[in-house]
C-alpha cells in the first residue's frame, strides 16, 4: 500500500511538472491551424467567456439575496443589482459576428495571425492569454501587442 501511494505521489509530481511548462498554447501552433480551427477557438473562446460572466454576475444577486427567487429585469427596475454593474465591469467581446455557417470573429483572428507571423519572437505567449487584449475595452493592434511585449507590459515568458 505504502508503494502505491509514493508511486502516486511521483505521477502527480510528473504530471505537475509537464503541466507548469505545457501551459497555453504558443504561436506555433495558432500558426499551423487551418483557418476553420482558429475561428472555431475563438467563438468558443468568447461563448465560454460571455456563459461565465452572466453566470458568476448572475450568482451576485442570489448571493446577496436583493430580491429573493426572482427574476432580474435589470431595464424595469429602479434598483442598481449587482449583477448589472458585475456585467458592465466585465470584458465584451461584440466584434464578434454570429452567422448561418461558421460566426465572423475576423477582428480577433487577423490581429492573432498577424501578431505571431510578425513576431516570431513572441510565439511562446499563448492565445488564450492575448485574447484578453482583444476585447472592446482593450481592443489592442499587432503594433499595440508588439509595443507592449518588448516594453515588458505583457507576460512573454512561459517556459
Amino acid at each position: 500500500m505504502l508503494s502505491i501511494a509514493l508511486l502516486g505521489c511521483k505521477t502527480i509530481a510528473v504530471q505537475r511538472e509537464q503541466l507548469a511548462t505545457s501551459v497555453g498554447h504558443a504561436g506555433q501552433e495558432w500558426l499551423a491551424w487551418p483557418s476553420r480551427v482558429r475561428v472555431l477557438f475563438v467563438a468558443a473562446y468568447i461563448d465560454g467567456y460571455q456563459e461565465g460572466v452572466h453566470n458568476a454576475c448572475d450568482s451576485t444577486d442570489r448571493l446577496l439575496d436583493l430580491k429573493a427567487n426572482k427574476p432580474y429585469d435589470h431595464a424595469k427596475d429602479e434598483i442598481v443589482f449587482p449583477s448589472g454593474v458585475c456585467q458592465k465591469g466585465a470584458a465584451h467581446y461584440t466584434r464578434f459576428k454570429p452567422n448561418a455557417g461558421d460566426p465572423d470573429v475576423t477582428a480577433y483572428t487577423e490581429v492573432l495571425t498577424r501578431f505571431y507571423a510578425e513576431h516570431a519572437e513572441y510565439q511562446d505567449i499563448p492565445y488564450e492569454y492575448l485574447m484578453q487584449y482583444l476585447s472592446d475595452e482593450q481592443n489592442k493592434t499587432v503594433d499595440d501587442l508588439s509595443r507592449m511585449a518588448k516594453a515588458g507590459d505583457i507576460r512573454t515568458r512561459w517556459r
